[in-house]
């Protein structure tokens, strides 16, 4: 962005190599990212390289390899980061920073970027949603030339995040998130992850309204791992978000809410040793809980969830709830 720049002292060297391929290699030390309001961050050096595939003038240029990796990035504020970003939909209230980054682009053309940071007491906020963490995570991330996205090797582990929004306050999750693909196509963003939930206590003391539940029943507080499958669009005002499973201990969970607009509908399906089905919507309550429901009736009832409209919605089902059943 304009209101950046970058402060440092550069070392660049261009050579040709005993075998005629041209390459490049640049030094970058004491490197400081500074913008209106002072440091946003800083690190002692950035070292990177280049290598050309041929030095035969005649023929089109390509890249054999290319790699850049810095040292420790130092951010003490994470309030600049938002600013620097024009953000207006969130913000660091508080909290720093620091991480190492690498990046790799072979002859393929796929640049790999790989990164390990940790966020110390950071606090972001996104509307009236509060989330505080001390924070360590890293990850690979891939872009495919069809422009996927793919991000794997992905792990964020903590032992202080608390979560508050306008129904409570829940601390302390550990999630390791595995295979997740981003997409960004025609205006909509798609992301389809893989991850495990491996505390799962903040899930359930985050709904204030199961706290009689959790006294009731202390073992719903024991550490119980669940692996799940998420799938999330966002797609103008249309957002949908899908758990396609999530397992623990034989019992299986699956659910559909889509809301677009105000509006929302919910479809959910919880099979084990038997099943149980459930469909809510932001106007009523549609159907109450009720078992020896299967895949039929889920499949039914996920079309009534999408025909709320958006990208991948139509008009809603001509079928009472009655006739789902």
């Amino acid at each position: 962005p304009s209101q950046a720049r970058l402060v440092t002292a550069a070392d660049l060297v261009l050579a040709v190599e005993d075998d005629g391929r041209p390459s490049a290699t640049v030094a970058l030390d004491d490197a400081r990212l500074m913008g209106d309001g002072g440091e946003i961050a800083r690190t002692d050096a950035v070292h990177g390289y280049v290598f050309v595939a041929h030095g035969d003038m005649t023929r089109p240029w390509s890249l054999e390899r290319t790699h850049v990796e810095s040292d420790e990035v130092v951010v003490d504020e994470l309030q600049r980061v938002a600013a620097l970003a024009k953000a207006e939909s969130w913000e660091f209230t508080r909290g720093s920073g620091h991480g190492r980054a690498s990046l790799d682009i072979g002859a393929d053309e796929i640049p790999i970027a790989r990164a390990e940071f940790e966020l110390s007491r950071a606090i972001l906020v996104a509307g009236s949603v509060e989330l505080g963490a001390t924070l360590h995570s890293g990850g690979r991330v891939r872009r495919l030339p069809t422009g996927e996205i793919i991000v794997d090797e992905l792990t964020a582990r903590t032992s202080a995040l608390s979560l508050t929004t306008p129904k409570g306050k829940s601390e302390g999750t550990w999630v390791r998130v595995h295979d997740t693909t981003i997409r960004h196509e025609d205006g909509a963003l798609r992301i389809d992850s893989r991850a495990s939930v491996e505390d799962t206590r903040p899930a359930i003391t985050h709904l204030t309204r199961l706290d009689p539940l959790v006294d009731a029943a202390p073992d719903l507080r024991r550490i119980e791992p669940i692996s799940s499958h998420v799938k999330v669009l966002v797609d103008g005002d249309v957002v949908e978000v899908e758990l396609v499973d999530a397992e623990q201990l034989g019992l299986h969970v699956a659910a559909l809410w889509r809301k677009h607009g105000k509006a929302w509908r919910l479809a959910t399906w919880v099979h084990g040793l038997t099943a149980v089905g459930y469909t809510d919507s932001d106007a009523e309550r549609i159907g109450k809980p009720f078992v020896l429901v299967g895949k039929q009736w889920y499949g039914e009832r996920k079309r009534w969830v999408r025909g709320l409209g958006g990208a991948d919605g139509g008009p809603t089902p001509a079928r009472t709830d009655a006739a789902a059943r």
